[in-house]
């Protein structure tokens, strides 16, 4: 317990007190801030390699601010209102954009692009393996217990699997499917549902379309059967497995109609 904290400004430190009654930062600080007790038998500092705000508003707490993510339903008096202690998460919202940047140009010439004008982009094994990366880090962070980097969402498992639920449905289909018919799992072949889809007689841009229309549709149903019917995720996830293998069926017809294999070895 301290009245006064130290802060780096860069040029130096400067020691300060309480701030009471300004509920914004009260120093920009470079790389790092003190807290020590009077009698200096115990400290904490807090580095940082970032320009972040921070303040004090009692003697024994330090607050980083500046950015505001704020949360609602806080105390009337500890300010968080005011500070960043929302959900803390404009560094995976800067993640999110870097990836729309990306991957808006690149939806752009792939599916538009010219091959005959060399404005054609095609995405290889290292960009769709760092795209499920983020993605699954992503979800997998959504979706997991731990209040001390974000709050809990009951639901946020079920909105995660949503979200990736045809590939991560499909993976499945593709090892089981390589299994029974004693292939190597991780051997490339064209059993995915997209060369599916091609072999029963649909172009790329239509299986593209078929692919979004099914994801969407999980998505729908999922939120409906978990929002509005507040079914569990078992119940939940079992009506997504049977309505996935009714949509193979369905798929697998329509490349026998076309003298296909449906699994191509």
């Amino acid at each position: 317990s301290n009245p006064k904290a130290a802060f780096d400004l860069g040029l130096g430190a400067i020691d300060s007190g309480n701030t009471d009654s300004f509920p914004y930062y009260q120093h920009v600080v470079h790389q790092w801030a003190d807290l020590t007790a009077e009698d200096g038998s115990y400290g904490v500092s807090i580095l940082n390699d970032c320009k972040y705000g921070m303040d004090k508003p009692n003697d024994n707490t330090l607050r980083l601010t500046l950015i505001h993510t704020p949360l609602a339903q806080f105390s009337p008096d500890s300010g968080q209102d005011w500070q960043d202690m929302g959900l803390n998460l404009f560094t995976y919202s800067i993640l999110i954009s870097g990836l729309m940047g990306v991957l808006i140009p690149y939806l752009y010439f792939n599916v538009l692009g010219d091959p005959s004008k060399n404005r054609k982009i095609f995405m290889g094994d290292s960009g769709s393996l760092t795209l499920g990366f983020i993605l699954g880090f992503l979800f997998v962070k959504f979706a997991m217990n731990n209040p001390m980097v974000m709050s809990y969402h009951k639901d946020g498992l079920i909105l995660s699997i949503t979200m990736l639920i045809v590939p991560m449905f499909d993976v499945v289909r593709v090892v089981l499917m390589r299994t029974y018919h004693r292939r190597p799992l991780f051997q490339a072949d064209k059993n995915h549902i997209h060369h599916k889809l091609m072999r029963s007689g649909m172009s790329q841009h239509q299986s593209l379309i078929i692919i979004l229309a099914v994801a969407l549709l999980f998505a729908a149903i999922n939120i409906l059967f978990t929002f509005g019917l507040k079914l569990n995720l078992t119940a939940t996830l079992t009506i997504d497995v049977v309505l996935f293998v009714i949509f193979n069926y369905v798929v697998n017809y329509g490349i026998r109609r076309h003298g296909n294999p449906v699994f191509e070895l």
